[in-house]
């Protein structure tokens, strides 16, 4: 082929590819001033679901050429495949995310094949949808308070932030009531921040019936389309513990049983009693105020100790019964390391001591010696005139049992008179009774000389004491029998 035949094949060529006009896309009808496209006067939705058809796209050829769309930006969010020559489905082929992006920069691009390709820039728009939650800052929430805290005091402050945008975005707290005792906390939101909320502490706190509680503050958006959004925190609420709980005594009221006689000194019984602040106990000290007979040893232990012991000897017969049983009262205070008192609240409990006797007194004869008349031949049973024993045995029970013996050595009284009562509990009135009036002769006896013993009966110690007795026999008056016959005689 020659040079001059090449550059008319070339020159012709030339011209044919200079007459081929570019694809355009196609006018939309009735926009004035005339649109092709009009994706970027659309708005849409976030949630605008993956997979769907957005928008179509058509374009024409002046030369009738096939055309092939395409996207160069964008092409992660957007596809065109599915076309023919002069339509494109575009499709949504990633979620779109108001929060992240309120807008997406596109070129569409057009080719015949021949010419450039054609390249059209859109900006399409995202509309935000509800589709978040809100969100707690700064969790997990967790305060200590102290139980003696006041009413009113701030607990702890929340906060929390939605993506979404103007009512979607905005939202109200409020507390889960189930989560917590009626009444104990109230929730206030900030009247200058909606975002931000106060938990308030609304009643009292006892760490010892309590010591910790899980409020749940939840916050629910303003948004409705598609829904309403929720979501929670848990604010942990760590009791502390306060000295403001008197010590508490265990196993009270106490009672004890104390032998009288016992030394000065003598241990009568133990108290315990422990801090009621069960977190940080503090040691006890133990007073008894208002006693002289007794006082207390504070023992330092896990428990608080209080040792009772005597400051005085008890004799149970010296006491009257309305003084029985001995009541009073012990104090408990906490003290600090320096043996300081805390602070005033303390707490009492009371101790009755019942003196129990021991068989410490034998029975006593009121008088050492005892002196009576008797008349001669009196008769059997007869009491013998001016004695009248009184023995006391101040002892109780078995202590106070004791038999009452006439004793005599070589002699005849115990056949001539004999005792009433023979036995007695503490206290008895002894007469003295002919047995044997016949050894009632003032010719063989003027007088009976004997003792009488009072001896206990149902003791270890068998204590017993005696007393003189002496017992005169009065003559029976004389009658002259021959005075009497004259007298008789001369009537």
């Amino acid at each position: 082929m020659t040079l001059f035949t090449l550059c008319i094949i070339l020159s012709s060529a030339l011209v044919a590819v200079q007459g081929n006009l570019q694809p355009q896309f196609s006018p939309i009808p009735g926009t004035s001033p005339q649109k092709y496209y009009n994706m970027d006067k659309e708005r849409y939705r976030e949630d605008f679901p993956v997979g769907e058809t957005m928008y179509i796209l058509i374009a024409e050829d002046p030369d009738g050429d096939p055309i092939t769309f395409g996207i160069t930006t964008g092409s992660e969010f957007f596809d065109v495949s599915d076309q023919n020559d002069t339509h494109a489905n575009v499709k949504l082929i990633h979620e779109l995310d108001y929060e992240t992006a309120t807008s997406h920069n596109i070129i569409w691009t057009l080719h015949d094949g021949v010419n450039d390709i054609v390249n059209e820039p859109i900006v399409i728009y995202i509309t935000d949808v509800n589709d978040n939650a809100p969100q707690f800052v700064g969790t997990p929430y967790s305060t200590e308070v102290p139980e003696d805290e006041t009413f009113g005091t701030t607990v702890q402050t929340v906060s929390a932030t939605d993506a979404d945008s103007g009512q979607n975005g905005q939202f109200d707290f409020h507390l889960d009531e189930t989560s917590f005792p009626e009444g104990l906390f109230i929730l206030e939101t900030d009247p200058l921040d909606y975002e931000k909320a106060y938990l308030i502490l609304n009643s009292t706190l006892d760490f010892e019936t309590e010591n910790g509680y899980k409020p749940v503050v939840v916050a629910t958006d303003r948004g409705t389309d598609p829904m309403q959004h929720t979501s929670s925190a848990t604010v942990t609420v760590t009791v502390l513990d306060a000295q403001d709980t008197p010590p508490r005594f265990t196993f009270h009221p106490y009672s004890a049983n104390l032998e009288e006689n016992k030394p000065v000194g003598s241990i009568v019984l133990e108290v315990e009693a422990v801090d009621g602040d069960t977190a940080n106990r503090q040691d006890i000290e133990f007073i008894i105020p208002d006693s002289t007979d007794f006082w207390v040893e504070t023992v330092q232990s896990f428990y608080s100790k209080g040792i009772i012991r005597t400051s005085a000897v008890f004799d149970r017969e010296a006491m009257a019964e309305d003084e029985f049983p001995i009541v009073f009262t012990v104090v408990a205070k906490e003290i600090d390391f320096y043996n300081q008192t805390l602070n005033a609240t303390t707490s009492s409990t009371t101790v009755a001591v019942m003196i129990d006797d021991v068989n410490d007194m034998p029975p006593v004869f009121e008088k050492e010696h005892y002196f009576g008349e008797v008349m001669e031949q009196s008769p059997q049973h007869s009491v013998v005139e001016n004695i009248e024993i009184q023995i006391d045995d101040p002892d109780e029970f078995d202590n106070g049992r004791f038999r009452i013996q006439l004793l005599e050595e070589g002699g005849v009284a115990d056949q001539a008179f004999y005792l009433s009562p023979e036995t007695a509990l503490n206290k008895a009135y002894v007469v003295i009774r002919v047995r044997n009036e016949l050894l009632l002769d003032y010719s063989k006896h003027q007088s009976f000389h004997f003792k009488i013993q009072a001896e206990e009966t149902h003791t270890a110690e068998n204590f017993n004491s005696k007393t003189d007795v002496t017992i005169n026999v009065i003559q029976f008056p004389c009658v002259d029998t021959l005075k009497l016959y004259k007298l008789f005689t001369t009537l």
